[in-house]
């Protein structure tokens, strides 16, 4: 066998041991198996691509109107709603954005995703990540 070929070797199960850590990781975090499975392939490809997420805060007002529709009574609408403004004072809105490098130097926005409470993608990190590996 070559020094190619072992290079080769190395870099596979190099490759597969991500997949399997990343995997391993989502199942603990809760994810069905061929959700963790699916999402640990995004990872793994998306970490190594020249794509990027990243982090914005938002400076827009949150809309919190959906807490109306959820058929509760006032008294309950009116402590999620305080609750949530809690939270939004602790953790901040963001925006997470998908980005790919651009020809000219800079980076185009590639799919984004706003108003989400606190730095947690909420698995919407995973869409993102494939939308910037479609673009490249």
């Amino acid at each position: 066998m070559t020094l190619a070929a072992y290079a080769a070797l190395d870099a596979e199960t190099d490759r597969r041991n991500d997949l399997r850590r990343a995997y391993l990781e989502l199942r603990a975090d809760g994810y069905l198996a061929n959700e963790a499975l699916k999402n640990a392939r995004i990872l793994t490809t998306f970490d190594a691509s020249p794509a990027q997420l990243m982090w914005e805060p938002s400076y827009e007002d949150y809309d919190c109107s959906y807490l109306d529709t959820w058929g509760l009574s006032d008294s309950e609408v009116r402590r999620l709603r305080s609750e949530l403004y809690e939270q939004i004072d602790r953790d901040g809105i963001w925006i997470l954005t998908s980005k790919i490098p651009c020809k000219c130097g800079s980076w185009k926005i590639v799919d984004s995703i706003s108003g989400l409470i606190g730095q947690d993608g909420a698995g919407y990190e995973f869409c993102l990540m494939q939308s910037a590996l479609d673009a490249l």
